[in-house]
């Protein structure tokens, strides 16, 4: 009995407390290898989805864009034919270049795809003969 008492006393029977400290290391490994995929697969997801909101500003961007050039080239459209008819000395029509006709429906031969109120034309006098003071290149 002494024995046992002398092994109590001296601690040789009983696991150490620190033992578990020297598996630290080897847990410790695999652990800070799983957390730092887990940081690094995060960040990766969290990059694409800013690439992902970038890329849709962009195409809307460019889609904007495209917009203005397809406006531009209207409006430079519209300038040139404006340069071109004033160098071939074409003008505005006249207020009396322009003849009101007025159309009757005959109503026993109406036509049911027409409207039965009268409607009015509005028709180019193109035989009417022109001023050469307000038209000065025309025949």
């Amino acid at each position: 009995m002494a024995r046992y008492e002398a092994l109590e006393q001296s601690g040789a029977g009983k696991p150490s407390e620190a033992g578990w400290l020297r598996y630290v290391p080897f847990l410790a490994l695999p652990f800070s290898v799983f957390f730092a995929e887990i940081w690094f697969h995060t960040n990766q997801i969290e990059n694409d989805y800013q690439f992902n909101g970038i890329e849709r500003e962009v195409r809307a961007l460019e889609e904007e864009i495209s917009a203005f050039n397809t406006e531009l080239a209207e409006l430079e459209g519209v300038r040139r034919m404006a340069a071109e008819a004033a160098s071939l000395g074409l003008v505005e029509p006249r207020a009396s270049q322009f003849h009101l006709v007025r159309v009757q429906a005959d109503p026993e031969g109406a036509n049911p795809l027409l409207p039965s109120q009268p409607y009015d034309l509005a028709a180019l006098g193109m035989n009417l003969e022109t001023d050469s003071v307000d038209h000065p290149d025309a025949p």
